[in-house]
């Protein structure tokens, strides 16, 4: 549609400065990115699978599964409200142009215009399905030190491993590589320059998401200033023994992204077998820990949900 908002989508491993971005980006009065949303993914699947959206009461089971989806993540109760508050104005767009994505859209224009709508995400493979749904979505990419990454996230996740978050870490870098360099849709931002240098930074992403007049940056900083100090915690944090592992399972991927190992030699080879192995310690499922996650359809075999780990 004609003077539709740009789709903008913040991607990174977690506790690699996605939160911080999402909170800043969202300092500006026309960009309302949501947190960690199931609605643009899940949110499709439920659409497909609803049937007589063209009448109020199905569309209204459908806004109903949409809230539902969000109830968990209080940083999006503004979506849950609006869209309660406006299910007769949203049934009322839709019959005008039915499509999943100009529903998304609305559901994010309900409180006012708005030049980028979006979301924070934490799997950057996820990227093509949105593009299949907004090809002209963009997607601000955030790299940190891998070793700054997994010390956070054992220090923030209970029970979080060090071989799944620096798997985790490795494949997020090397999808990044594979797929957003040079891409014009792609824009892969090192935390630590941003962090350094936030103001031409925050520049730079205003222009990309198509806001050509920046002169909120300094205002959005001074509401959420870089805070640089936490940067380097992970030396503290972290056992030589520790450094050395994470090294060695993000070797190449950290040496392309120009942060150099210390401790380790060459790259560690990760099996199918060990990635499952640590995807059913973080799920807490497997053999040894509690029965798999099995989906089904009717009339097919059931499927082992392993999640995206064992693809990339």
């Amino acid at each position: 549609m004609a003077n539709s908002p740009q789709p903008v989508f913040v991607v990174g491993t977690a506790r690699s400065g996605t939160s911080y971005l999402h909170s800043l980006l969202n300092q500006h009065p026309l960009i309302r990115l949501s947190y960690e949303s199931k609605l643009p993914l899940e949110g499709r699947q439920c659409y497909q699978q609803r049937s007589n959206l063209d009448s109020f009461l199905g569309f209204n089971r459908l806004l109903d599964d949409f809230i539902a989806m969000e109830s968990g993540e209080d940083q999006n109760n503004w979506l849950v409200q609006a869209i309660e508050r406006n299910r007769q104005l949203l049934f009322e767009r839709h019959r005008k142009h039915p499509s999943f994505a100009d529903l998304v859209r609305d559901i994010f224009e309900l409180d006012g215009s708005i030049l980028c709508f979006g979301n924070k995400m934490l799997r950057a493979e996820m990227c093509p399905q949105i593009l299949s749904i907004w090809p002209n979505a963009r997607f601000i990419v955030l790299m940190r030190d891998p070793r700054a990454v997994v010390s956070s996230q054992l220090k923030r996740f209970k029970g979080r491993r060090l071989p799944y978050a620096a798997i985790y870490c490795d494949i997020h870098f090397k999808w990044s590589f594979a797929h957003a360099v040079n891409r014009k849709n792609f824009l892969i931002l090192s935390y630590e320059k941003f962090i350094s240098s936030p103001l031409p930074g925050l520049e730079k992403i205003l222009t990309f998401c198509g806001i050509q007049d920046t002169f909120y940056a300094r205002q959005m900083l001074s509401k959420k200033p870089a805070r640089s100090h936490a940067m380097n915690k992970w030396q503290e944090r972290l056992t030589q023994n520790q450094i050395r592992q994470i090294e060695s399972y993000c070797f190449h991927t950290m040496q392309k992204a120009g942060y150099n190992p210390r401790l380790a030699l060459h790259q560690k080879q990760v099996s199918i077998l060990e990635k499952c192995i640590e995807i059913g310690f973080e799920k807490k499922t497997g053999p040894f820990l509690r029965a798999p996650k099995m989906e089904t359809k009717k009339h097919d075999t059931p499927i082992l949900k392993l999640g995206p780990f064992i693809s990339a």
